[in-house]
């Protein structure tokens, strides 16, 4: 086994601009909202019971926060200030938007994952422009730099014995957005409305740091196609434990590690290169093999086999913001292909 060390490939596309620690930074949505939106609800924290939805646009989000991240927490602000707050128990969900938003609260969501559950917050008096109510996420939830998602809002009960209060959050109309809710409860399945361009203004914190799935590996022994992971945290400057995984692989077999330095161009080659004309009918490249590291599978049997490589990140401030890119091949002649190899799907790496 190999450990791949990230000075010498990143010295070869090092900006080498410095920068500090990796600290927690915030972007606001609606993106021209910064300072305060043009309208204001009271919905969801200062409902009754209930269910409630809102898209946020990636290509909006995109213009305040220009890289894919690793959201860790969302505030809201004020419209008015010297307004009695309450307690609010309430749980969230963000996933991926569906590509049609519909009123069936459950189809606007895809792999959507629980950032904050089941819990009380206290909202204080309020202060207009001030962001009132912050909701750390338990888990974090990676965005891609460009796709819509929801954010999913369940308000199980309130200090004002579960009953809608007057607390005015700052939102927006006419807006890169949608709210969709019910008052019939938190488990409601369905939405009574529905609009468009309405929603609250919102405060995402977030760090760098991210690595992103992309591509379809191509099966193997035992008809299982190999799968790439991480291990040990997240691609960030200092994480020396940071691993790459591959599963799925034939056993007792050797995998190599592609990695690369573009997910559009290796060499004279364009990105994605299907490799049936190199002996490898139904396989793509992904990940420029600019590098190549090996390391044995393990298992027994068929297309159970695993391995990884360390994959150590050194800590230089400059490799902050970039990207690299890795895909697993696997000797594998039970593929039953000319060049018996099979591989997996690719990451991107974005170094935080």
């Amino acid at each position: 086994m190999r450990t791949v060390h990230l000075l010498c490939p990143l010295a070869l596309v090092a900006a080498l601009s410095q920068a500090g620690a990796q600290t927690l930074q915030t972007a606001v949505f609606p993106s021209w909202a910064k300072k305060v939106g043009n309208s204001q609800s009271s919905f969801p924290f200062a409902g009754s019971p209930m269910r409630y939805q809102q898209v946020i646009q990636g290509a909006d989000l995109a213009k305040v926060l220009k890289s894919p991240a690793r959201l860790r927490g969302v505030a809201f602000r004020a419209k008015m200030t010297g307004l009695k707050g309450h307690s609010v128990t309430m749980e969230v969900w963000i996933g991926k938007a569906s590509s049609t938003i519909s009123s069936f609260f459950n189809s606007n969501l895809i792999n959507p994952v629980p950032v904050f559950p089941k819990a009380s917050i206290t909202l204080p008096t309020s202060t207009a422009g001030a962001w009132v109510l912050n909701i750390p996420f338990r888990k974090e939830f990676t965005w891609d730099g460009k796709s819509n998602f929801v954010l999913d809002v369940r308000i199980h009960g309130n200090s004002n014995r579960n009953r809608s209060f007057f607390y005015q959050f700052d939102g927006v109309v006419a807006g890169p957005t949608k709210r969709l809710y019910s008052t019939t409860g938190p488990n409601a399945t369905t939405a009574t409305f529905n609009q468009n361009g309405v929603g609250l203004v919102v405060r995402f914190s977030y760090v760098l740091g991210v690595a992103l799935r992309y591509g379809k590996g191509c099966p193997g022994d035992g008809n299982r196609t190999p799968r790439i992971d991480t291990l040990n945290g997240f691609p960030v400057v200092g994480n020396r434990s940071f691993k790459i995984l591959v599963s799925g692989a034939r056993p007792q077999s050797t995998a190599l590690l592609f990695l690369g330095l573009s997910a559009t161009k290796w060499g004279g080659f364009t990105l994605p290169l299907p490799l049936k004309n190199a002996g490898i009918p139904g396989c793509t490249l992904y990940a420029g093999a600019d590098f190549i590291f090996t390391t044995p599978t393990v298992g027994g049997a068929p297309g159970m086999g695993s391995g990884s490589v360390p994959f150590s990140i050194p800590a230089i401030p400059s490799l902050r913001g970039q990207s690299l890119y890795v895909q697993w091949g696997v000797v594998d002649p039970g593929s039953k292909r000319p060049v018996p190899l099979t591989l997996s799907d690719a990451l991107r790496l974005l170094i935080g």
